[in-house]
């Protein structure tokens, strides 16, 4: 599926002004109205990043006070005002405005940026009065994304916009004193067995094995995660073996993985925390880089009631037929409600408007897609024979293999149509090179995408023998 611009789209890259490191802040997308613009700059100090992490620390320790003594109402003042001076502090003031002003008008944003910040504390404010929105996170569909130097590849991976939530990989760590983890599990394996849940044997071997298996199109971990002692402070994950497990060990089980564009929810403490105080090399950049749609952590150590809640809320929104954003806010309401401010350690990386794939979404629709061929002289007037072919097999025939064959999962009929039209204009009779296709039709059918017993054979055949006068097969 071709990736279309949100909403608002915030990019922030660190520069050199006067000599000094400052943050650049460029924000488009369809609201804007406009190109890309530029919305100003802030310094960086030289203890910028440790300052980052401490306000982190600081917040959580005052999520803890509540949750132990001060009680939600009071403590909720407390992180709206701590929220605003973050939000004014590290936003020029064009941002700012221009961020008050769309609140009503936007509903998706997505920031890619690699500075250490905790978008989800800010609380939105006017930068002329007093007056206050929400945070940050509540009032927006936030997401983060990574910029394109964390990518190390030759391939920039977008958000996708479509994921798979079939089969569900679930992974039990360490759950010591961990009471309602056992809860959250549960509610997994058989509240969404339509989605096909499997566990997977809590060891260093079997996840990397489950991962190079690119079987999977959702990941989930619930269990301990640990923040290091050491200057790194990596965050690390007890699984059930006794074994620690970092984000550099999965590494080459993420390669393989990765192509589906999966969904991973490593429900956990810390674990969008990483050896750059809490920036994007950790969890996040392990998965994304190698092609992982969308991945949500926490920030800081959730109590295990709350991240039972979040996760039960934010499958339970998907399976409604809601988006990562909505999913996302729906669930953390759902946390504030109950009183715990732990709502705001998760974050989303990804798209806020992906949405998983249900029953009978795995495949454009003949209809609509008979309607965008027929709408195409070229492709009218060429693929006569396969047209014919559509209507004697049914759907989800013509969808399946050739929106396979350009190898996008997220199957969708704009890729689709762009994909096909490719590979019709690289032959100056604007017909499928044969040789190409023949290479196809073999890779399709290795694959188990072709099955050329129950009539696949009639498209490809009509195709080629429309056009080249030979048996595809032979």
């Amino acid at each position: 599926m071709t990736w279309t611009m949100p909403d608002l789209y915030l990019k922030v890259t660190r520069i050199t002004a006067n000599g000094e490191p400052h943050l650049n802040f460029d924000l488009s997308g369809t609201k804007l109205g406009r190109p890309q613009t530029n919305m100003g700059t802030t310094p960086v100090g030289s203890g910028y990043e440790k300052v980052l992490e401490d306000v982190l620390y600081q917040w959580e320790e005052q999520c803890r006070e509540n949750a132990l003594s001060l009680g939600s109402s009071f403590s909720d003042t407390l992180l709206r005002q701590k929220g605003a001076r973050l939000f004014e502090l590290v936003l020029p003031e064009t941002l700012q405005q221009h961020l008050w002003q769309f609140r009503h008008e936007a509903r998706d944003l997505i920031i890619e940026c690699a500075e250490p910040i905790p978008w989800e504390l800010m609380f939105l404010q006017d930068p002329h009065s007093e007056r206050g929105d929400d945070f940050l996170c509540l009032r927006y569909h936030l997401a983060r994304w990574l910029p394109e130097s964390n990518f190390n590849t030759d391939k920039k991976w977008m958000p996708a916009q479509v994921f798979k939530m079939k089969p569900l990989a679930l992974i039990q760590g360490d759950r010591t004193d961990l009471g309602k983890a056992m809860e959250e599990s549960t509610h997994l394996m058989e509240g969404h067995q339509a989605w096909k849940p499997q566990l997977i044997d809590s060891n260093y071997k079997a996840i990397n094995r489950a991962l190079a298996s690119a079987t999977y199109g959702a990941w989930h971990f619930v269990g301990h995660g640990l923040l290091g002692k050491n200057s790194g402070r990596e965050m690390t994950m007890l699984l059930e073996s006794g074994e620690e497990l970092t984000s550099d060990i999965l590494t080459l089980g993420c390669r393989s993985a990765g192509k589906h564009r999966p969904l991973v929810f490593w429900n956990c403490c810390y674990s969008s925390r990483s050896a750059r105080a809490f920036g994007l090399h950790g969890w996040p950049d392990a998965f994304l880089k190698h092609g992982f749609g969308s991945f949500i952590g926490t920030l800081w150590a959730v109590e295990d009631g709350a991240a039972r809640t979040f996760s039960l809320f934010f499958y339970q929104a998907l399976a409604g037929g809601s988006d990562l954003g909505e999913a996302m806010n729906q669930a953390r309401r759902e946390v504030r409600s109950q009183g715990s401010n732990d709502w705001l350690a998760y974050v989303l990386y990804g798209d806020p408007r992906a949405r998983h794939m249900g029953p009978g979404q795995e495949h454009p629709v003949s209809d609509e897609l008979l309607q965008k061929m027929l709408g195409d002289p070229a492709l009218r007037g060429i693929h006569k024979a396969l047209l014919e072919a559509l209507g004697v097999i049914g759907e989800p025939v013509p969808g399946q293999v050739l929106a396979r064959f350009a190898e996008v999962e997220e199957v969708g009929l704009p890729i689709f149509i762009e994909t096909w039209q490719t590979h019709l204009n690289l032959d100056q009779q604007r017909i499928y090179p044969k040789n190409s296709l023949r290479r196809n039709i073999q890779s399709w059918t290795k694959r188990g995408l072709l099955d050329l017993e129950q009539g696949h054979q009639r498209i490809v055949s009509a195709l080629l023998l429309e056009n080249h006068g030979k048996d595809p097969i032979n």
